[in-house]
Order: structure tokens, then sequence, then C-alpha cells
């Protein structure tokens, strides 16, 4: 289940875009957002003339947010499986400086990627349009959904990151996670789903202590397959000893998306454009392809970027090897939350039966419904004991994670694959409830010392 947050009349459903609302066009020019008579804000000259409203540079959004904690946190609430925090509990010492002064890091850290001022404001406040609709979103919706982020960032991490301090949100070194996660919940209006996991876990992997005395790297930026715009790659980069461990955080519905199928490759005039297949798969494939220009190697700190022109910075000494293998970590509770809330709608559905067949009752695509058979049985009860069915979502993980890391594991080493990386590349599946195996891994690695990961809550 996705974090929301809810607040003012709407309730829960505060997260998400109020589509009854008159939506303005957005217009961008000279690097500030704008938007055509009709709401808030003073008319002024823009795009071809068309009369436009001014929604605000960089310190016009980070000013409206503060302003918006101060008014309104009292009446804002965030959603967890758990139920509801008021945004009140989570024990913030003056929310508006606090969320203004997080968003102007935000920027801070956003200007230092090499990016134009549009694409800085972009990035730092998502996307312009939403929805297959392609709507547009007004300076009132982005701003509260940019102070719904940073509220949902903040009691993802008080609630599930043990000791984890709300300070530590906006640190130096973890500004890139957050980045993402806000620009994903407001382009998405609150459903941020992975990352959530992404942004919980990249705060526990900051906490580990370090054999090389460095700390990772996240949502790493390097230029694409092709030309020179820059994207994240790796979500994590974590340092060993002798070579630096690419990592994807992965929350997932379906286990399909890790290996169900082959990897090809889009071509043009003979020239690799792009890798198609099972999500993990291609994305391993394609950071291979990525980190080739880079001579697989990576710098020590996100401030030492390569933008792509020309070659590699001559003096790499700095600069670690990658390993070919890539980290892959699943989020167990994403997948025992969805399986737990499709039974308990069916069974809402079907308020008569005592049991339930997933491959009849659940209301999703067949290889759900199998997957979901596989993991609670083909019959089952109303009022089952919850614990137990979370204890068999990680019993299936466990068997499923090596058969499909072996099968992937066959697919990276084909031949085409090899040929196009330049080496070979191999994956390692963990479910984040595996703590003892993770260590294992990062121990034998380089990375970490032994028991390090032990105390660890995934």
């Amino acid at each position: 289940m996705a974090t929301r947050v809810s607040g003012g009349p709407r309730g829960a459903m505060r997260g998400a875009v109020n589509t009854g609302q008159a939506f303005a066009r957005l217009v961008i020019a000279d690097g500030r957002i704008k938007f055509p008579t009709g709401g808030s804000g003073r008319a002024m000259e823009g795009v071809n003339g068309a009369a436009v409203k001014d929604i605000g540079s960089a310190d016009g959004i980070v000013n409206s947010v503060g302003d918006l904690a101060r008014q309104r946190l009292h009446q804002m609430s965030v959603m967890h499986v758990g139920g509801m925090i008021n945004a009140q509990a989570l024990g913030i010492a003056d929310p508006g400086k606090y969320f203004a002064d997080g968003l102007q890091a935000l920027f801070d850290h956003a200007n230092t990627l090499g990016l134009s001022q549009l694409e800085v404001m972009q990035l730092v406040c998502g996307k312009d349009t939403f929805g297959r609709a392609n709507k547009l979103i007004p300076r009132e919706e982005r701003v509260r959904r940019i102070l719904e982020a940073q509220l949902a960032g903040v009691s993802e991490l008080q609630v599930h990151v043990p000791g984890y301090n709300y300070a530590a949100m906006y640190d130096a070194a973890l500004l890139p996670a957050m980045l993402e996660f806000t620009y994903m919940f407001i382009s998405r209006a609150g459903y941020e789903h992975g990352i959530r996991f992404e942004l919980r876990q990249t705060h526990v992997l900051h906490s580990l202590p370090y054999l090389s005395g460095l700390k990772p790297i996240y949502q790493f930026r390097s230029p694409q397959i092709l030309g020179n715009a820059l994207a994240a790659s790796s979500d994590a980069l974590l340092p060993g000893l002798n070579f630096t461990v690419s990592t994807q955080l992965k929350a997932l519905s379906t286990l399909d998306a890790i290996a169900g199928g082959g990897v090809r490759f889009t071509t043009s005039g003979g020239v690799i454009t792009g890798v198609t297949g099972p999500n993990v798969l291609a994305q391993v494939v394609s950071d291979g392809l990525r980190a080739r220009r880079r001579g697989f190697r990576v710098p020590d700190s996100q401030a030492a970027l390569w933008t792509g022109v020309g070659a590699p910075p001559a003096s790499t000494a700095h600069w670690h090897d990658l390993s070919t293998e890539t980290l892959v970590i699943v989020d167990s509770s994403y997948l025992m939350n969805q399986v737990i809330e499709l039974a308990g709608k069916a069974f809402a559905e079907n308020p008569t039966l005592r049991f339930i067949d997933p491959m009849v009752h659940i209301n999703v695509p067949l290889y759900r419904r199998a997957m979901i058979r596989d993991i609670l049985g083909s019959s089952i009860e109303r009022g089952g004991d919850e614990l137990a069915q979370r204890g068999a979502v990680e019993a299936y993980l466990a068997a499923r994670l090596p058969v499909l890391e072996n099968y992937g594991n066959i697919e990276l080493a084909k031949p085409h694959i090899v040929s196009a990386v330049g080496r070979p590349l191999s994956m390692r599946l963990i479910a984040s409830h595996q703590t003892l195996l993770l260590g294992e891994f990062l121990e034998n690695n380089g990375v970490v010392p032994v028991g390090a990961v032990d105390w660890i809550e995934l």
C-alpha cells in the first residue's frame, strides 16, 4: 500500500489531485513557471503575448511551501499502512522554516547537477502534467503536493526507520534520494509506490559503517546509453574495499518484473539505442551499457559528475572499479501488503463467503492471481492469521528469488549481452527481510564489517 497524504475537506483523498478543479494551462518562460489568467497571482504577458499569472520563481515556491506549512499543517495527516498520523504529531519544531529550508536545500542540490534552470525547476517541482489526459498543474496544486511530499518523506522515515531523527532528512549526502522521492511523489499525485522503499532503504544504508571510510552515492546520475542527457541509474552505489557495488531497490507487485522474459536491444543504424525486457533485467543491462562509457568506474562522490561530453575525466585515480554484480533488494513489505490487501478486498466483495479462491474471486491479471494462489493457497479462509500470511509471503520470496536469480544470470551471460556491454554481468536478489543474507553479501564484498547489518529492520 502506498503512503498517502490527506488533509482538509477531502479527507483521505487529499493526496490525490482534485480532478474537479479547473486546471490552468502552464507556460514556462525565463525559468519561471506561469499559468494563464484564471487562478491566483498577478496577470502578466507570457509566451506569444498570452496573458498568464506568475506562480513564482524557486524563491517564490520555497516561501509558499513555508507559508502553507505554517498555516495548514495542523489540518494535515499522513496515511500509512498502520493508520493515520497527524502531521503535528511528527514533532517538527517551526515547520514553516523546516520545510522551506529543506526545499531550498533540494533546489541547491539540483543546481549542482549541470541542468538548465528550467530542468532544475521541473526536477524539484515535478512534472507539469499528470494523468493520461496530460492535465497541467496550477500553482496551488503544485505547492500543496510539494509540502505533502516532504511530509510523506519525513513520516515514512520517522515511522519505519528505528531511531530516525527528522533533522537528518535534508542531510547533504541524502538529498539525491529526497529529491527523487519528491519528484515522483508530486508527479504521481501521492501514489509513490516504490519510492517510499527507496527513501527508507537509503537512510538505512547510510547508517551502516563502511570499511572504505566512504559513504554511498544515492540516485547516481550518469549519461544515458546515447547522448549526454544525465539520468538516475543506480539507486545506490555502495563503496567496498576493492570495488563499488551498484544497487537497485525494488518494490514489486509481481516477481515477473524481475526476470519474466528475455532482454532485447533496440537499435538504429546498428547502434544500440535502448533495452527492453523484464524491468529488473533490462535495468541491469542498461546500467552496464552506461557504465561502459565510464570504463566501468564510478567517482567517490556525486559531485564528481561526468556530463557525457567528450571522454571521461583524464584523471580518474580517485574513481573506483564497478563490480560486475548488481545487488537488487526487493521490498518484502510491499508485496506482503499487496497480497493481504487484495485478499481482504475479495472478502469485502463476497461477504457471504467463508473461503475464497484467488483464481476466482480476486480481480487482478491472471499472473498475479496465480502468484497469490502460490503464496496463500487455493482456499483462503476469512479472518486468517495475518502473521501467518506474512510468513507465507516471506517463504515464497525465499524460495522464488534464487530461481529468478539463476534464470536472470543465465540471460545476462548470453553472448549478445556480454558483447554489447563489454564484460559479463550478474545480479544478486535479496528480499528486504533477509537481513542475514544482505549482511553476508556486503561482508563478502568488502563493503561493511562482519555483523554490521544484523540489527537492521528492513
